[in-house]
């Protein structure tokens, strides 16, 4: 019976002996979509496990770059150390570098090693031992150690060291150590710190490999832009020597070591050498052979995350390999794919076996089936919203963990910039508490006190300021309001030096404390300026002056006329009147020519001339002056040098000191004219910077007069000071002499005593210009431009610009125009072809015409200029003009006066040109 129903089963359901593809199709669908979601899930932490492992390399890779840059700034602080001072002596640099080795605790020591010519050793050595350092003497490293040095063009002895952790490195000839003199090479040429090699650091214990920075350093003041400048005014440089494994570390020290393993390379060193850092876990799946021959070769596939960077820092390549570590990894994977893989293969197998065993259900199992699938494809919707929502939320924790690090940095480098700033400000801060305790001070105050910080932060205001004590300190801090106060007092340093000062005091609340802050302003400029003021103050009575002299000059014309006209009436007037009308004349004519002597502001016309021959044509003037009862002597040198003066101007200072020498002799008396030649300005004192070294001409004025006290000499060449009684001088002859010479290039000085006479001496320097062209071989101005010109105008007033341009270009001139000296090296740099001529007025905006003349010329030597200005106060630029390096023309000039001015720069140009191939042709074998 049951075999029978069996068959009916069998005989009802003849699909069921049809082969199981259905079930096969499951089983097979179960499997791909296991393993597809197992991919899935390992792919997802794939991915963040990689975002992760980039995220800590780019962060140590910035953090170390960020060290570095720091340790280069501490170093630049030397060169501006060594800019600021023209001598730097012992004491001095370490004062200065004791602070920074103290803000850099990887820094082991800083150098000074300067640049010494071989001509120079002898004097170098020697005053290297009378500074201390006994047996001092330049040497180098050979095969036996250290000894004397060989011969070479220059040396790079180290010379100062802090802290002297290697006395036997002074002396030491860094230019023998072929690496070494490269890296300062570099440094030199470019004006940029250069980085030296590192040595290698052993893996394990073993030495710590350091890392010198060498900062160059110029004379003159800053980096110059060209090379060959930079290697004529090289003074050396600055060394500072850092443990790489403490900088390494700083930079690194808040970041998590264990996630990422780290190496560091130096890649211009050659191969098995490169290996700098590398971090205390040993990576145990890096094979042997790739760790000691190859660190800095590709890891094999595999291994795990790894990462290359290159950071170039002083002139070398590094490269920081980073590798990811087994914690990093297991912190980014989890069994969660695994567990998902394994129960989708047992929910499929499970699945198969039921339908294996339900075939004669086959509608119940397909009904089963479908459920289960729907379920299956509603978790696995599910499961990817879950993930999709993971990866979101991962990608949102790096990006705040991102932002985080960035106004961690951003942070950071503001507090740096703003302790920078505090250290740097000219005028000194401090910070004090309510007893007067000091707090805080910048790095300004303690260099204008002469304390180091950690002192001045253990001492009371009442050691540093006479008027603060502190029993008045408490009413003092009252009276101080969140507004500031603002109080003058004498700052005292810690040589006893004192300054007058102005303070500005402020409080504040930090936390529960009250707080002052104190900003100290040196008033010793100040006090000298208001000194300076209340002197040029007495200039205020060339106003009175004008006055006087205008009265003066309406009495003196009355008379002329007064006396003309009774000549006119008489047809025929004595002898008399006439005198009196000439002498009216010469006093209204003298007065003017004192007055605008003494004004005068415009560039002096200066030729060479010989003393001799100006004193010999004056003596027709002075002698008729001074009276029959005055003896005029001569005591001229015949070897006297020639010199570039205004001939008219020295004829005016030889009349007024004559004139002066006869009222000091009111009974007769001799007056003494000589010249004479001195080989220097050696023990006279003078003010001569143009010639301070070379010959002079001294020209001497002595009467046998009653002679000067030391008051009047004290003050005898200020304007308006006169001795005379009232009406009979102005006061302006002496300071219109002062003025002249000193205008002139030379000085004046003057020897008297009371009842002994009085020597005026003035000094010219002998002029080094050769000789003007003989008379019929000067050229006249041509009748036009021979050829089209070149010009550059640089003029703020865009008016007045505008009219000199179409000025120049109507007579065939190609301008370019600029308004500011920036603007003017610009243009003149980019003119194709150079300019023929540079016209700029004196005063222009942030710089002068002057300043721009240079520049222009250190881009085109031997450029003409035209300087343009209706006023020049500019010693500069009116002794471009007396050099020769410069023509002058006065506003407001014409349009022929620019135009003549013009045609005669270019024609003493081709003159000059002329003689030069003239001579040339005269010289034998030409």
């Amino acid at each position: 019976m049951p075999e029978t129903s069996n068959q009916a089963v069998v005989g009802a359901h003849p699909a069921q002996r049809k082969p199981p593809w259905g079930i096969f199709a499951v089983f097979l669908l179960g499997i791909g979509l296991a393993v597809w979601i197992y991919q899935s899930l390992r792919q997802f932490e794939e991915q963040a496990f990689e975002a992760a492992f980039e995220q800590q390399a780019d962060l140590r890779f910035r953090s170390l770059r960020t060290q570095l840059n720091y340790c280069r700034e501490q170093l630049k602080t030397l060169a501006a150390f060594y800019s600021s001072s023209n001598f730097v002596d012992r004491e001095e640099f370490k004062g200065f570098v004791e602070p920074i080795l103290e803000r850099q605790p990887a820094a082991v020591s800083v150098e000074w090693i300067p640049w010494v010519p071989k001509d120079k050793r002898p004097a170098f050595e020697a005053m290297a031992r009378a500074d201390g350092l006994a047996g001092f003497a330049i040497q180098e490293r050979t095969g036996a150690g250290l000894g004397a040095a060989g011969v070479r063009e220059s040396y790079l002895p180290v010379f100062y060291q802090e802290p002297k952790i290697d006395p036997a490195t002074f002396g030491l000839d860094v230019s023998s150590l072929p690496e070494v003199a490269r890296a300062i090479a570099q440094a030199r040429d470019f004006g940029e710190i250069a980085a030296g090699p590192c040595e290698l650091s052993a893996r394990g214990p073993g030495p710590n490999p350091s890392l010198s920075l060498y900062q160059p350093v110029y004379e003159h003041g800053p980096t110059p832009v060209d090379l060959d400048q930079r290697r004529a005014r090289f003074a050396g440089c600055y060394r500072m020597t850092f443990q790489l494994q403490q900088v390494v570390r700083r930079a690194w020290m808040n970041l998590d070591r264990a996630q990422v393993d780290c190496y560091l390379l130096d890649l211009d060193m050659p191969e098995g050498r490169r290996l700098l850092y590398e971090d205390d876990a040993v990576p145990e799946d890096l094979p042997e052979a790739w760790h000691d021959e190859r660190p800095y070769a590709a890891p094999p596939a595999g291994v795990a995350l790894w990462q290359r960077k290159e950071l170039s820092h002083g002139g070398r390549r590094w490269e920081i390999l980073s590798r990811s570590t087994p914690q990093l990894a297991a912190a980014h994977r989890s069994m969660q794919p695994l567990g998902a893989l394994a129960g989708l293969l047992g929910f499929t197998l499970l699945l198969t076996v039921y339908l294996w065993s339900g075939r004669n259900r086959r509608l119940l199992v397909e009904e089963l089936v479908l459920k289960r699938t729907g379920e299956l494809e509603e978790a696995r919707a599910g499961l990817e919203e879950k993930v999709l929502q993971r990866t979101l939320e991962i990608r949102r924790a790096n990006q705040e963990l991102t932002d985080a690090v960035e106004k961690l940095k951003r942070a950071q480098e503001a507090l740096h910039v703003t302790q920078m700033a505090v250290d740097t400000a000219a005028e000194s801060m401090l910070r004090s508490d309510a007893t007067g305790r000091v707090l805080e001070a910048n790095e300004t105050t303690c260099l204008r006190l002469g304390y180091r910080r950690e002192q001045l932060c253990q001492t009371n205001l009442e050691a540093l300021f006479e008027g603060i004590r502190r029993e008045t300190w408490a009413a003092r801090w009252a009276a101080v309001t969140p507004g500031g106060l603002v109080f003058r007092d004498t700052q005292i340093a810690r040589d006893g030096r004192r300054n007058p000062v102005e303070i500005t005091a402020s409080r504040f609340r930090h936390g529960d404390r009250e707080l002052c802050s104190l900003f100290v302003k040196d008033l010793t400029e100040h006090k000298r300026l208001e000194e300076q003021l209340v002197q040029s103050q007495k200039m205020e009575s060339v106003g009175r002056l004008a006055g006087g002299v205008a009265h003066d000059f309406n009495n003196i014309l009355t008379v002329i006329q007064g006396h003309c006209e009774v000549a006119m009436l008489a047809q025929g007037a004595a002898p008399q009147s006439l005198e009196r009308i000439q002498e009216a004349a010469n006093r209204a004519a003298a007065l003017t020519r004192q007055l605008l002597a003494f004004a005068r502001k415009h560039p002096c016309v200066t030729r060479r001339t010989n003393l001799n021959e100006l004193v010999a044509r004056s003596l027709s003037l002075v002698k008729p002056l001074l009276g029959e009862r005055v003896d005029v002597t001569l005591g001229l040198a015949p070897d006297l040098g020639a010199v570039q003066v205004d001939p008219a101007q020295i004829e005016q200072v030889l009349l007024n000191l004559a004139l002066n020498a006869k009222d000091a002799m009111p009974e007769g008396g001799t007056l003494a004219l000589a010249t004479r030649m001195r080989p220097n300005a050696s023990g006279l004192n003078l003010d001569l910077p143009r010639a301070a070294s070379g010959p002079l001409v001294e020209f001497s004025i002595a009467d046998s007069g009653t002679g000067m006290s030391g008051y009047v000499l004290q003050h005898l060449f200020e304007p308006f000071f006169t001795t005379k009684a009232a009406g009979k001088g102005t006061g302006l002859g002496l300071a219109m002499c002062y003025g002249i010479v000193k205008q002139n290039g030379g000085d004046i000085r003057v020897q008297s005593e009371e009842g002994k006479g009085t020597v005026f001496s003035i000094y010219f320097p002998v002029s080094a210009q050769a000789a003007p062209p003989a008379a019929a071989e000067a050229l006249a101005p041509p009748a036009a431009l021979a050829e089209p010109r070149h010009v550059l105008l640089v003029e703020d007033e865009t008016e007045v610009r505008e009219l000199i341009a179409d000025i120049l270009r109507r007579n065939g001139c190609r301008v370019e125009q600029a308004e500011t000296c920036e603007s003017g090296v610009r243009v003149a740099a980019a003119m194709h072809p150079p300019p023929d001529l540079v016209i700029t007025d004196v005063v222009l905006p942030k710089a002068s015409g002057r300043e721009l003349a240079h520049k222009v010329r250190a881009i085109f030597p031997g450029v003409r200029v035209l300087y343009i200005s209706g006023y020049t106060g500019d010693n500069a630029v009116q002794d471009d003009v007396k050099d020769g390096l410069a023509a002058y023309l006065p506003k407001p000039f014409s349009m022929q006066m620019l135009i003549d001015k013009v045609k005669s720069i270019f024609e003493a140009q081709n003159g000059r040109a002329r003689a030069a191939a003239k001579s040339g042709e005269g010289q034998p074998g030409n």
